[in-house]
């Protein structure tokens, strides 16, 4: 006899249902009686309702992947034993339904005695299961006893299926995170003149008495034009902007930078003469000359006009709201010569030459790109510069301004 695994209170639901509504009769003229028909207990479909948010989680911050993936596990278990005990069930009703039989065991009628007692069950010649509470036949027990045995280890090959399937998701989820670097490749170069460097006079000799402020400006040195700056032997010309008028397609911009972009003014002079600026990101202007300067921003989308203290350290703030197609000039109404460029944009695809005329930038998801080389002595360079990225290489290129179309103001 064994024993109850259920408490008193907690055994199987059953309904009585007729024979005829739901099985055909075993045999020809056998009569009709009402038998049982488990219910299935549970469903476990809520759980399948909270496990792609995990996964999805794991995709997104694969720092906390190892977590996701232990209680993803644990879920997804539940999810399968619960799914599966379901459709074992159904498929037993089926054989029910071809054998003739009760949930698939070919035993004879039995009916509900959910509060008779032993004695009366083996009286009538069959055995008292307390599981159940119902009378049934001793072939029948042994039947539901394989059965049991065999849905277990159904179930079990299910729920050790479940944990390799969430290991091989979340796998495959951190697959791209770790391969991100591999899918994209560098493009860096060189931006040189090309014939004979011009001569640049000086916008104001040291001392000029006539110039604004001349104390401050032109105290210690020339003040020199700087609408061109190159590199005497390499020829390299810097402040030239190389950039992307727009992100490649389906690609996701990181965060603005939480760092302003600083911009100085010493010696009437703007530091640095060109930057790139993130859209959002904060450009603080600072006051470095112990006089009074006017920092005035033009662009298509965006007019700033301030004036800033002498020494002023604390300085003034702006941001861009939109993205620019070509730098927007920076000057000093109070001190006409003072210039500088700034390139707003909406992805980290841009950059300015070094004094060298070196240019690097990376992070390019592989693909063929048209890239923009603008200069304020020629305007555009290169308006569609094609370049193909390949992932985990690097691409160079030469750009060459010819000399005969620098115009310097």
């Amino acid at each position: 006899m064994r024993p109850n695994p259920l408490p008193a209170g907690r055994l199987k639901r059953f309904e009585t249902v007729a024979t005829d509504e739901l099985f055909p009769p075993r045999q020809p003229g056998q009569s009709h009686q009402k038998r049982v028909v488990p219910q299935p207990v549970g469903s476990g479909w809520r759980l399948g309702l909270v496990l792609p948010a995990e996964l999805v989680l794991a995709c997104v911050t694969p720092v906390i992947a190892n977590a996701c993936v232990k209680l993803t596990q644990r879920r997804l278990t539940r999810f399968a034993v619960s799914t599966l005990g379901i459709r074992v069930q159904a498929r037993v009703r089926r054989r029910a339904r071809n054998r003739g039989g009760v949930n698939g065991y070919n035993s004879r009628p039995v009916s509900v005695k959910t509060d008779g007692s032993r004695k009366e069950a083996e009286a009538g010649g069959g055995t008292w299961v307390r599981k159940s509470g119902c009378y049934d036949s001793s072939e029948t027990n042994a039947r539901k006893d394989r059965m049991t045995m065999r849905n277990r280890s159904t179930l079990t090959r299910a729920s050790l299926a479940g944990l390799v399937g969430t290991l091989a998701v979340v796998a495959g989820a951190m697959l791209p995170v770790a391969q991100a670097a591999d899918a994209t490749g560098t493009f860096k170069g060189t931006v040189t003149l090309d014939g004979a460097a011009p001569a640049l006079k000086p916008i104001y000799k040291k001392g000029d008495a006539n110039v604004k402020d001349s104390a401050i400006c032109v105290a210690d040195a020339d003040l020199p034009n700087e609408d061109i700056v190159f590199d005497a032997g390499t020829k390299g010309v810097s402040n030239v902007f190389v950039y992307l008028q727009k992100a490649p397609a389906g690609y996701t911009a990181p965060a603005v930078p939480a760092d302003p972009i600083v911009l100085d003014q010493k010696a009437c002079r703007f530091f640095p003469r060109a930057a790139v600026v993130r859209v959002g990101q904060e450009v603080s202007v600072l006051n470095d000359d112990d006089c009074l300067h006017n920092t005035h921003v033009t662009s298509i989308s965006y007019q700033f006009n301030e004036a800033i203290r002498a020494k002023d350290r604390k300085g003034l703030k702006y941001k861009f709201p939109k993205a620019l197609k070509t730098p927007a000039p920076v000057t000093c109404d109070l001190h006409p010569w003072m210039k500088a460029f700034q390139l707003a944009v909406d992805h980290p695809f841009a950059t300015v030459t070094d004094e060298k005329g070196n240019f690097e930038i990376t992070g390019l998801p592989a693909g063929d790109y048209e890239f923009t080389v603008w200069h304020e002595a020629t305007g555009y360079v290169e308006r569609s510069l094609k370049v193909s990225i390949k992932a985990g290489a690097e691409t160079k290129n030469a750009i060459k301004i010819p000399a005969s179309k620098i115009k310097s103001k």
